[in-house]
């Protein structure tokens, strides 16, 4: 009798193993699994933590429809869905507390480095060209000579364009088109729409800046929240699970996903979110998946990393020594690459390009008209850090 029941056990067992979905599908090496299992794995449940669960909740998804979920429905809301009870997420977010801190930090640093700046018989102008290439912290710690070495040698690349009557400079210095306290403009139904459209202003400094005033307190809520969840991405990417890591204003984010800058041909939208720290610093993935494309252009590395089992792609771009090829599996929290060089035209700098996209893909989306939400690519990517 006893061995009939424990045959039964190992039957029980067996069946169970192939007729549910596949165990800790976000632990397994998606390029070793058929188009059948993970076809399976986007319309089964997924086991959601309580990090997940808050943000579904965010994105006004209720507690009954989060018993059934699939992994499909979870991408289509947080890649096209807005966050409407912020509420839900802020106990897992970097504090607004920590953010403004941050700013304040970077504030007297600045302030502190213009003074400097001054008594050597240098310019803010002069700050503002060297910082677009290194953090402040970074130059509070170089020698004046140094620093007047660096600016002399940007300096003598700056050129007049016949063309466009405009100064560029040749070589790995600018300054940046958009600067502190200055908002960029940006429509949320269509952020490729023309000057005549509707818009928002939306910029990272509008936190904490004189021209506040200026704005709606429904904007700097908004604006706030894409902060912070552009600075918890930010620590991750750079400090992987630990997160043991302060960065100032200057180092988590200095571009956000929808801010606009202008160019000869009209706005242009920036489709992901640049982040910064210092050339060489360890770069950690923010989710698992198969290297889809690696690519060199624009100065540095282009990553392209494909998560079949939601059906989106995280692209990585300006990055250098990347320590994984093609089709090879990279793991949530592994450090596979440095940050490195972004280079076009006369323009040139270190950051790091985060980006999402849908499906699968191989490159940044070349603006050719996709319309994205404000939100994306802040929920899938916290989805897929906490996954």
């Amino acid at each position: 009798m006893k061995k009939y029941i424990g045959l039964m056990g190992v039957l029980l067992i067996l069946m169970s193993l192939i007729f549910s979905p596949i165990a800790n599908a976000a632990n397994l090496d998606p390029s070793k699994l058929t188009m059948a299992e993970i076809e399976r794995e986007r319309n089964s449940h997924p086991s959601i933590n309580e990090k997940q669960k808050a943000l579904l909740k965010a994105y006004g998804v209720t507690e009954d429809k989060i018993k059934s979920i699939t992994r499909r429905e979870i991408s289509d809301i947080l890649l096209f869905g807005h966050i409407v009870n912020p509420e839900y997420i802020q106990p897992y977010l970097v504090s607004k507390k920590e953010v403004m801190d941050g700013f304040k930090k970077t504030e007297f640093i600045r302030n502190e480095q213009a003074l400097r700046f001054e008594q050597n018989g240098l310019t803010l102008s002069d700050l503002a060209l060297i910082s677009n290439n290194y953090t402040l912290e970074e130059i509070a710690k170089m020698p004046i000579s140094t620093i007047k070495e660096t600016i002399k040698k940007s300096k003598s690349s700056i050129y007049l364009d016949p063309v466009s009557s405009r100064f560029r400079i040749q070589s790995r210095f600018r300054i940046q088109t958009i600067t502190p306290n200055l908002y960029t403009r940006f429509n949320k139904e269509d952020i490729n729409a023309s000057e005549s459209g509707s818009y928002v202003y939306l910029h990272k400094d509008s936190m904490d800046t004189e021209y506040s005033s200026i704005a709606t307190s429904n904007h700097i809520t908004e604006v706030s929240g894409y902060v912070q969840n552009a600075y918890t991405i930010g620590k991750h990417l750079f400090a992987g699970p630990s997160q043991g890591i302060t960065l100032s204003n200057d180092q988590y984010a200095y571009n956000l996903f929808g801010e606009l800058t202008e160019s000869s041909s009209g706005n242009i939208v920036h489709e992901g979110v640049d982040y910064r720290r210092y050339e060489g610093a360890p770069v950690w993935s923010l989710a698992e998946g198969v290297i889809n494309n690696k690519a060199s252009e624009l100065g540095g590395t282009t990553v392209a990393v494909y998560n079949p089992f939601y059906d989106v792609t995280v692209i990585y771009m300006h990055l250098k020594n990347v320590s994984l090829s093609n089709g090879e599996y990279v793991s949530k929290d592994t450090s596979f690459a440095q940050q490195g060089l972004y280079q076009s035209g006369s323009i040139s700098n270190s950051h790091v390009h985060v980006e999402v996209r849908n499906g699968r893909q191989t490159s940044g989306n070349p603006g050719s008209g996709e319309t994205l939400s404000s939100t994306r690519p802040y929920g899938i990517l916290l989805w897929l850090m906490w996954d």
